[in-house]
């Protein structure tokens, strides 16, 4: 239930020292709080907000206040840090539009309070998001996936320098225990090779393998999920992080995805081919429990090998 979801959320996501320095920073002088590209994180919120979780339009005039808000007094903590640049990395749209979704009733949307109120509940979302980037079960070890998307031209040189990521190679595992046929067709795809050339990937050694599939899954990774899922579906998965942990869940969870879509990886051929099943199928996942009749992936008996990827 939506009330019980969010109430585990907010007992959940506590950061007493983030709330309190937020609070300070208010008091002393509230035009510090707000970004100086704060015009431009207004808008990509709101584009966000309109297609983001499972291209669901979530979009609501309070929702962008809060999310543009708690994202542009980010972007001075970051800028304090020197480690912010003119704009926000875009992982943080995608991550951001489940908390603020949650917290504001969900299908639901709760009513604009009183001012006073209102700005309470925004210092509630701030220390809400502080303690996901911050310290909530490794989100900032997952942020290593959007550099990780972007190394395909290396890897193609054979470049596998840089320490491959740790949900990297737990996320390998769990694809190999599950179905090691399904992880050699991943790498292929990573590769862009065609099944003739199984024997080169067989060469590779795990930590490479796992440097293709940091690669290819390196981005969804990153946005833990809401970039690849169904509403439904990332809000539950977000459930189990937040009770757990981000590091644990999201890359067992990959593996999980990748084995419910076995049947269209298998007829992929490159990069291109995976990347738009997980975009378009991975938002089918689940449909058929609801007994829909949308065209969803066939799950037969990948439901088991699914089941022993999470509990890995």
């Amino acid at each position: 239930p939506e009330a019980v979801r969010n109430r585990a959320w907010q007992l959940n996501l506590k950061h007493a020292t983030a709330k309190k320095a937020y609070e300070v920073a208010i008091a002393r002088r509230r035009v510090d709080t707000i970004s100086t590209m704060d015009v431009q994180i207004t808008q990509e919120a709101q584009s966000f907000l309109q297609s983001a979780i499972g291209g669901v339009n979530i979009y609501s005039r309070r929702r962008l206040m809060l999310m543009k808000s708690t994202l542009s007094y980010h972007h001075t903590l970051l800028m304090q840090k020197g480690e912010g640049t003119t704009t926000l990395p875009e992982r943080m749209y995608w991550l951001m539009a489940p908390i603020v979704y949650v917290y504001t009733g969900g299908k639901t949307p709760s009513p604009e309070l009183a001012p006073q109120e209102e700005s309470e509940f925004l210092v509630t979302m701030i220390e809400a998001w502080e303690c996901l980037v911050r310290d909530q079960g490794g989100v900032s070890s997952l942020k290593e996936g959007e550099e990780w998307g972007g190394k395909a031209a290396a890897l193609d040189r054979g470049d596998f320098g840089g320490t491959v990521p740790g949900w990297a190679k737990t996320f390998r595992e769990a694809l190999r225990e599950a179905d090691e046929g399904l992880l050699s067709q991943v790498v292929r795809c990573a590769r862009n090779m065609d099944s003739e050339a199984e024997s080169h990937t067989a060469n590779l050694d795990a930590e490479e393998e796992a440097s293709y599939l940091a690669m290819i899954m390196g981005q969804t990774v990153s946005r833990c999920l809401v970039d690849t899922l169904s509403l439904d579906v990332c809000l539950y998965v977000w459930d189990q992080c937040i009770m757990a942990t981000f590091a644990i869940i999201v890359p067992r969870v990959c593996a999980a995805v990748l084995v419910c879509l076995k049947e269209s990886i298998d007829s992929c051929t490159d990069r291109e081919s995976f990347i738009d099943v997980l975009a378009t199928q991975g938002k089918v996942i689940g449909e058929a429990r609801r007994g829909t009749k949308r065209t969803k992936p066939k799950l037969g008996g990948a439901k088991r090998r699914a089941e022993k990827a999470l509990e890995m």
